[in-house]
């Protein structure tokens, strides 16, 4: 259980990630890849040679030939946040069904997943969750005022 629970914290921080308009984890880990193999590329050129054409040439050819190396390595990452979120909402083992049902409605009636209505979603099922620990013994409830022995005030 504690796998589907790292798993909605991660569809939260997801949502908010989309939210405050970050780049998606493909472009992100796609840039940082690609100037990586780039600058790498660049300092193993200056290193072997001195010449300064065959560095031109070998810095150009590794700027036209990773960024097509690096599209075939990231494409089994998701896109956009819609892909991101539909990837994670598919492993998740949801707790509240009716709001899961709202979602699933919501997306089969529009075609695509929003951030407005996953993120109602995602306070819906955070709501329930917490509401069904309360009832549990180890929850946050103080239990010491369940205690009423000793004197009266």
């Amino acid at each position: 259980m504690k796998t589907n629970e790292n798993l909605l914290n991660s569809i939260g921080k997801s949502i908010r990630m989309w939210r405050d308009n970050c780049f998606p984890p493909f472009q992100r880990a796609y840039g940082t890849w690609l100037l990586v193999l780039v600058s790498v590329n660049a300092g193993i050129w200056f290193y072997i040679t001195s010449d300064w054409s065959v560095q031109f040439v070998g810095n150009i050819a590794g700027l036209l030939v990773f960024p097509m190396l690096g599209r075939k390595v990231f494409t089994k990452r998701a896109r956009s946040w819609q892909e991101e979120l539909d990837i994670k909402l598919a492993k998740y083992k949801p707790h509240n069904i009716a709001a899961w049902r709202e979602l699933q409605a919501y997306a089969l009636e529009s075609n695509t997943l929003s951030s407005q209505i996953v993120e109602r979603w995602y306070f819906k099922e955070r709501e329930f969750i917490k509401t069904a620990q309360k009832g549990k013994p180890g929850s946050s409830e103080l239990k010491f005022l369940k205690n009423n022995t000793g004197s009266k005030p």
